[in-house]
């Protein structure tokens, strides 16, 4: 009875320290990314947002009738945090510099979308210690870039082994790894000598032909880069018994613009589908009526993808990248639901022509800096 009835405490004493684990080494990337001391004070006020969120939760548990104001109290807090923290004047009054600029808030943007799901899905979750929705909002290796996994699914995983429990475990996770950082060490750095960027884009006497290479090397760049990260933290936190979810699907061998973002940072595009498209589409529909669907729609699409600009950084650049992937999805839908109705089917190799062309045009916005040196950099390759 005795060695039975230890196994439980041998448990609790596992997972915290698990979670004391998660936290400094949170702490230290934080410190390591950001490269100053303000850092860990940024980092310090991210506990003490996982805490106000955890108290919300709580407090949402006993009393379920302010969940109407409290909800949209707590995304709305959280919004701000994100908003304020890339307003230039807000900084310099708070903490006299820019902030972000050198990264030093590290993974703010991934804490607000990770606690905001929490709380709207406060009812499934029920009341969380604060110390586990730190362990989950501040997951180290996912902590700067993602994937934005769900506090569902990585709860339930602190009681068990944090560590490969079979060999076939162990070798995935070391080869997402080494994957993970050949992707990015070696290909993307590679492809970053070449890939747009603000001085290719001011540069007069580069031919047309050689710009639009730039594109292309920036389009696979990104990818390469940041489905490098994915593997990597994928694979590292296989080594911490933590399975993450996947983040990228070979997104550039789809052909139609709705797969691409069904297999393009996958836990975003989901995230903004649970979150934000998917609320205010029916929100819409229940309000003005299913005749109005196709608007609804446009504005579903339009607001989603904007705010995933903007998530981005807040710049005209990546306001056009939003807006234009939202036109871009709308216009997509429109096209399925017409080609269905009328049994019309474009071969695969011109979907993903069409769509990687689409994309890629795209990214023009999302690499410049503002929406005026894209439209220059797009006529030029337009050949105008």
């Amino acid at each position: 009875m005795y060695p039975s009835a230890s196994v439980p405490h041998r448990r609790t004493v596992a997972r915290r320290l698990f979670i004391a684990f998660c936290l400094i080494a949170s702490a230290i990337l934080a410190y390591v990314t950001g490269g100053t001391n303000l850092s860990l004070v940024l980092y310090a006020v991210s506990l003490l947002l996982v805490i106000v969120i955890s108290l919300v939760l709580r407090h949402l548990i006993h009393n379920p009738q302010s969940r109407r104001w409290l909800v949209p109290a707590s995304v709305s807090l959280l919004a701000g945090v994100l908003i304020l923290s890339r307003i230039r004047r807000v900084q310099l009054l708070f903490f006299g510099r820019l902030i972000g600029q050198g990264t030093e808030w590290v993974g703010l943007s991934y804490l607000v979308l990770r606690l905001i799901h929490v709380v709207v899905d406060s009812p499934k979750l029920g009341e969380v210690a604060a110390s586990d929705l730190a362990a989950y909002a501040l997951f180290p290796p996912a902590l700067i870039a993602g994937p934005i996994h769900r506090a569902n699914q990585f709860l339930p995983q602190l009681d068990q082994s944090h560590y490969p429990t079979t060999q076939p475990k162990l070798i995935d996770s070391l080869w997402r790894i080494g994957l993970g950082t050949a992707k990015k060490l070696v290909v993307a750095n590679a492809l970053s000598l070449v890939a747009l960027n603000v001085g290719v884009a001011v540069n007069p006497t580069l031919p047309r032909s050689l710009l639009l290479l730039s594109l292309i090397a920036y389009a696979f760049m990104l990818y390469f880069d940041f489905a490098g990260y994915s593997d990597i933290a994928i694979g590292v936190a296989g080594l911490m018994g933590i399975t993450l979810p996947e983040n990228f699907a070979n997104p550039y061998a789809q052909s139609t613009l709705t797969r691409i973002w069904q297999t393009w940072h996958m836990s975003l595009s989901f995230w903004l589908r649970d979150y934000i498209f998917l609320p205010l589409s029916g929100t819409l529909l229940r309000r003005i009526g299913r005749r109005w669907a196709t608007v609804v729609m446009a504005i579903s699409h339009l607001v989603t993808m904007t705010i995933a600009g903007l998530w981005h950084g807040f710049s005209t650049g990546f306001l056009a990248w939003g807006l234009w992937h939202g036109t871009g999805l709308f216009v997509n839908a429109q096209w399925s639901k017409f080609a269905r109705q009328h049994e019309i089917k474009l071969p695969s190799i011109i979907g993903i022509a069409l769509t990687f062309t689409f994309v890629t045009i795209g990214w023009i916005f999302f690499a410049l800096p503002d929406f005026g040196s894209g439209l220059h950099v797009l006529a030029r390759i337009a050949g105008r």
